[in-house]
């Protein structure tokens, strides 16, 4: 098995200020833990840097929880120890951030720390909505987020928007994404509500407090704005990214190629040539083995080199591109035009692949 030299670090911040009815990602509110949590996090890199000695990593993701509701001098922080510690070539340093939760301070820090990709979770426009799923932020807050960010020399922003809401119509997402257009993002994540068991909103629906749009509105709505973001300028590039211009999330692209990647923090997940691991979700047993000088690992499997070329593809299948067949087969010592031909050769009939010269 191989695997490309250029890598992604994912840097998971668990605190935030309120769970959304909708979320089912780990996250807490204890930032009493904020200082410990943080030691920990430099200690778990410094844990990681023989084993990911070979590899380059060119991009950083931190995600969450809400990492900009931290001081942000722990994020600089955590960059600077990936600094020293790994192999770094960066092109793009991205951060999740909840309208609301930055300032000029905060953002200036961000920039001088390398930061240069910011990415607000609007979900929608319509306080109603916004309300009915938990969220603490206007969309004014969503305005005035976006425009410090900017005014900060961010010109790469993404804004997260979801479909299937409670209340929400087909007007609502196309107004959202036309609001989201006119304050001058260059990058949208549509994804549809997943209920998942044990949330808020899960519990909401199960009861009949509150229902969703039916699988038919949610697919008229979907088939509008895909339609709406093609009229505005927006390229799909996966099921659910759109960019404008070279703004297309380099690190995602990392997963979707089935690059490695380091995922460090509470729940991290990484990934070497197949083997996966995942940390433990417990802050507390985090930190604990971190301090004794171990890895904080819940979770690892390793994949057989038929299992890993198949998830290459499934992964490559995402995106709009699709799967190289010259990459694959360097990759994989597999012929993707020969051990499915027949396959490829009904899905052409039927106008559901198609294959470009040289790709």
């Amino acid at each position: 098995m191989t695997s490309k030299n250029k890598s992604a670090l994912y840097i998971h911040i668990p605190f935030c200020i309120k769970k959304c009815k909708y979320c089912d990602f780990v996250s807490c509110n204890h930032y009493k833990l904020q200082d410990k949590y943080f030691k920990a996090l430099y200690g778990e890199i410094k844990h990681h840097a023989e084993n990911w000695k070979d590899n380059i990593f060119d991009t950083i993701y931190i995600g969450g929880g809400t990492p900009s509701s931290v001081n942000a001098n722990y994020i600089a922080e955590i960059i600077n120890t990936a600094e020293n510690e790994l192999n770094l070539d960066l092109k793009e340093v991205s951060i999740e951030a909840n309208p609301g939760t930055v300032d000029k301070y905060k953002l200036e820090i961000y920039k001088e720390c390398g930061i240069n990709r910011i990415s607000f979770g609007m979900q929608a426009m319509q306080d109603n909505i916004l309300l009915a799923i938990g969220r603490l932020h206007s969309f004014r807050e969503v305005q005035e987020s976006i425009k410090l960010a900017q005014y900060a020399g961010f010109d790469n922003i993404n804004i997260d928007l979801m479909t299937g809401l409670p209340h929400q119509s087909r007007d609502d997402l196309i107004q959202s994404i036309a609001a989201a257009n006119v304050m001058g993002v260059n990058h949208i994540s549509m994804y549809t509500l997943k209920l998942e068991e044990g949330t808020e909103l899960f519990n909401e629906v199960k009861q009949n407090k509150v229902s969703l749009p039916d699988e038919d509105e949610e697919y008229q709505m979907s088939k509008s704005a895909k339609k709406l973001l093609f009229d505005l300028g927006f390229v799909r590039y996966e099921i659910s990214n759109y960019s404008k211009g070279d703004s297309v999330c380099l690190h995602n692209l990392h997963y979707w190629h089935n690059d490695d990647y380091l995922g460090v923090g509470v729940s991290g997940a990484s990934s070497m040539n197949g083997l996966r691991r995942v940390n433990t979700g417990s802050i507390n047993e985090y930190i604990s083995r971190i301090n004794n000088n171990q890895f904080p690992i819940a979770e690892e499997n390793l994949s057989s080199e038929p299992e890993y070329a198949f998830e290459t593809l499934m992964l490559a299948l995402r995106l709009i591109k699709g799967a190289n067949i010259m990459e694959y087969y360097e990759r994989h010592d597999i012929k993707l035009d020969v051990k499915f031909k027949t396959i490829i050769a009904s899905l052409q009939e039927r106008k559901l692949i198609s294959s470009a010269k040289g790709y």
